[in-house]
């Protein structure tokens, strides 16, 4: 029975230094395009050719999307037409940005767990603390 070698564990049970920091750098992109989805603003199209802004994925729906309409004199059928618009684009929004963002965290949680399993160990967390003080 040959030794079997898992995706970037050694024989020694370490990981692969490689490995770690192109997961390192996966999770973080993961994490950064999350949460920049969950935080910037939400345009839909109107149909007067002008953007709708709607709000984040965060917020949801900002009220002076109905404010705006109602004040604009605009039917009911428009108004809910308008807040069902931006319901849906903030939704589709939210379908991929939270996920995203959670995987990202998970990530880089169990990463900072594997730091002790890395080899050769990242420079920063050398086992032998230096004195600052003398």
């Amino acid at each position: 029975m040959g030794s079997r070698r898992r995706l970037g564990w050694n024989e020694d049970r370490t990981i692969d230094g490689t490995v770690y920091a192109v997961l390192s750098v996966i999770a973080g992109a993961l994490f950064l395009i999350g949460l920049c989805g969950l935080l910037l603003g939400v345009k839909v199209d109107a149909s007067e050719g002008e953007p709708l802004k709607c709000g984040t994925a965060v917020t949801g729906v900002e009220s002076a999307v109905t404010f705006d309409a109602v004040q604009a004199g605009l039917p009911d059928r428009a108004v809910d037409a308008r807040v069902a618009a931006c319901d849906s684009a903030i939704n589709t929004r939210r379908v991929w940005a939270w996920p995203a963002t959670g995987v990202g965290a998970v990530g880089g949680f169990v990463l900072v767990y594997l730091v002790p399993f890395v080899h050769p160990s990242p420079e920063w967390a050398l086992s032998k603390v230096r004195p600052i003080h003398r």
